[in-house]
């Protein structure tokens, strides 16, 4: 079998015999030198296009690099937060550092130094909380300034569930139908409630979907509940009553969530952001309580009747309330060479050993 190489000299010996045969013509000359071209223009496409590959692939392992780097920058934010867990166990009864608190002045110090833009190799991580309601600071999050929302329908409590599903919600039918649909979701048995729904319930919707019966795993499992009631009440009942009009969870009122029924979501067009029930739930707390230091007004809107409501809001701006948090989520951004990588992690205090346990991890 002959190879390229060697029909390559073949064509350089035949060449040469042709070229001795007598004198080069300008037509020959001509010829030649097209060939030569040719050759050129396709060796020097050949390493220019190797030399982009090239290039590419550099490019790619350094990018990946680079994220690689801001993604263990913003693990060891996380890290950085356990530790302080462990060194100031007072964390977890202090909730969000508040400046008008003397108590809380040190601590408020301490966060800025430990957890804002600290270097950390070729990168930095800076932790800290922003919720939705305007409470921002350094340092974890209180989980337990979010409703449990399984362990209210774990406990049967309807007064409750009924004030958040209020909050997304003024169709007092429909209201009725997710506060028995979610209790029915997370209790024992698989009989359903009036107006609830049970396992074959689930099991109609297309594809069927598993029911817990018991505490939920995630939050997220409530759109469980939205879909088998979307299925036996069509047009009733969207995710609306979950994401209000932020469809994208960015926090921020977009142009297609102010234009009316012009674009998806549909929404009111009244320049506010309306927003459903997600930001004010988890599963992640220790119970069907919230701590009154740390929860938005929203929250305790739902948690409180009216006049408890003004006794608390009223007694936080003067000093901080007994509530003792065990919960906390700590969000920490890395960054490295222009990459950010977010890593959020959910922990409750007391551990073995006095450190933190691990709830749920995230990488954002």
């Amino acid at each position: 079998m002959t190879t390229p190489r060697t029909r390559l000299l073949q064509s350089w010996r035949r060449a040469c015999a042709w070229c001795a045969r007598g004198p080069v013509t300008a037509s020959q000359r001509g010829i030649a030198l097209v060939a030569v071209m040719f050759v050129l223009f396709f060796l020097v496409s050949l390493a220019l296009t190797y030399g982009f590959a090239v290039r590419l692939e550099l490019n790619t392992a350094q990018n990946f690099c680079d994220d690689l780097k801001a993604q263990y920058c913003a693990k060891a934010g996380i890290y950085r937060a356990l530790g302080e867990f462990k060194r100031d166990p007072g964390t977890a009864s202090a909730g969000y550092p508040r400046a008008d608190l003397p108590e809380d002045a040190k601590r408020i110090e301490r966060y800025t130094k430990v957890f804002d833009n600290q270097p950390m190799g070729e990168g930095a991580f800076t932790v800290k909380f922003r919720d939705s309601f305007g409470q921002t600071g350094s340092g974890p999050m209180d989980e337990n300034s979010l409703i449990n929302l399984s362990a209210l329908a774990a406990n049967n409590n309807r007064e409750k569930l009924t004030r958040l599903f209020q909050h997304a919600c003024s169709d007092p039918t429909v209201v009725d139908r997710l506060v028995a649909s979610v209790i029915d979701y997370v209790d024992a048995n698989d009989t359903p409630t009036p107006n609830g729904g049970e396992k074959d319930d689930y099991e109609t919707v297309d594809p069927p979907i598993y029911i817990r019966n018991g505490p939920m795993r995630t939050a997220d499992e409530f759109l469980n509940v939205i879909e088998m009631l979307k299925h036996r009440y069509p047009g009733q009942i969207d995710e609306g009553i979950w994401f209000g009009e932020d469809a994208n969870g960015n926090g921020i009122l977009d142009k297609n969530e102010d234009d009316g029924d012009k674009t998806p979501p549909a929404d009111d067009a009244d320049d506010v952001l309306d927003r459903g029930i997600k930001d004010l739930v988890t599963v992640d707390s220790e119970g069907d309580k919230v701590n009154p230091n740390t929860a938005s007004e929203d929250v305790l809107r739902i948690m409180y009747p009216e006049d408890e409501l003004q006794q608390i809001l009223a007694d936080r701006q003067t000093h901080r309330l007994s509530f003792n948090s065990g919960t906390f989520r700590i969000r920490s951004y890395g960054k490295a060479h222009g990459y950010t990588h977010v890593v959020e992690w959910v922990v409750r205090i007391g551990g073995p050993g006095g450190y933190p346990s691990v709830i749920r991890m995230y990488s954002l």
